[in-house]
């Protein structure tokens, strides 16, 4: 690693730090209890400077280190001991934003870039003109900026989910948040290509398959969708029995409901692969289990 690549990859690294502080923060005004409009002002005023770190981290990153400086950086002697003595100054949030956005013109959608621009609004208001947001108007604001575009610029890659990037104790907070859990919900709707489902880690209704991947939108986990079969239960009728597919072939498996909780021996059937609840139907031949569409086949050799 050259040293310019060295300098880049710490200045990342520290703006991702403090972008996190800053939204960890964020969300202690936004699970605080009880709800004030004085923590609304903190939160709109946390997250807008997370947001700015973010950006500036995704502009270094992706960019280089000069995207976010206004003076040539080439032949600067000591350039690490100038950036971190803060000697060199960076752009503006404005040019920032713009070349965020200009990069991102495939990931970001009209509303997505409509609220960057209110965010930012708000929060000078807040800081300048002394306007004050109601706890539920800056918790509506918060909640959609951190899905709509916070996630967006870590990344929608199910292997660095948004909510990775949360303190434990404000993670399981937020896990039981109302507000964040209807939208989770929401935009699993969105983003699913087929039902969405009830995730077998926090339980709520935002599970959504995406190029190959099982995604909650509300705790983050993911795995691929081979690893995990969904089926409709066998006691309750939802699609929420969920069983491991990479094992049951090789000697069964137990599964379980997540809706009622009930749970099932699981194999597949030796003919469609189908699963195949083996206390409650199908027939086992020579060969194996066979489903009940299959199990005349049972007694072929």
């Amino acid at each position: 690693m050259t040293p310019e690549e060295e300098v880049r990859a710490d200045l990342a690294d520290e703006l991702f730090g403090n972008a996190r502080d800053f939204l960890n923060q964020g969300l202690v005004f936004l699970l605080s209890h009880p709800a004030n409009d004085k923590a609304a002002k903190f939160l709109i005023v946390n997250l807008q400077m997370s947001l700015e770190l973010l950006i500036k981290w995704h502009l270094v990153t992706n960019v280089g280190t000069q995207a976010i400086f206004e003076k040539p950086l080439a032949g600067i002697a000591d350039l690490r001991k100038r950036i971190w003595a803060g000697e060199l100054r960076s752009k503006d949030y404005n040019p920032l934003k713009q070349q965020f956005i200009s990069l991102n013109q495939n990931r970001l959608q009209p509303p997505d870039i409509e609220l960057l621009k209110k965010f930012q609004t708000y929060r000078n208001r807040i800081v300048h003109a002394f306007m004050s947001l109601t706890h539920e108007q800056s918790v509506i604001l918060a909640i959609d900026m951190a899905f709509k575009v916070m996630r967006r610029i870590i990344g929608d890659d199910p292997h660095a989910p948004f909510t990775g990037y949360i303190d434990k104790e404000l993670y399981k907070k937020l896990m039981g948040y109302k507000p964040y859990i209807e939208k989770s919900e929401e935009e699993a709707e969105q983003w699913s290509e087929d039902d969405v489902l009830l995730c077998w880690e926090c339980k709520h209704q935002s599970l959504a398959e995406i190029h190959q991947y099982y995604y909650c939108f509300c705790c983050g986990i993911s795995v691929p969708d081979d690893a995990i079969g969904y089926v409709k239960c066998p006691f309750c009728d939802e699609k929420a029995f969920a069983y491991d597919t990479l094992n049951v072939k090789d000697h069964g498996t137990t599964g379980r409901c997540l809706n009622c909780d009930e749970d099932a021996s699981v194999d597949v059937c030796v003919h469609c692969d189908a699963p195949v609840f083996v206390e409650l139907g199908g027939r086992h031949g020579k060969k194996g289990w066979y489903c009940e569409l299959c199990e005349s086949l049972a007694d072929e050799v």
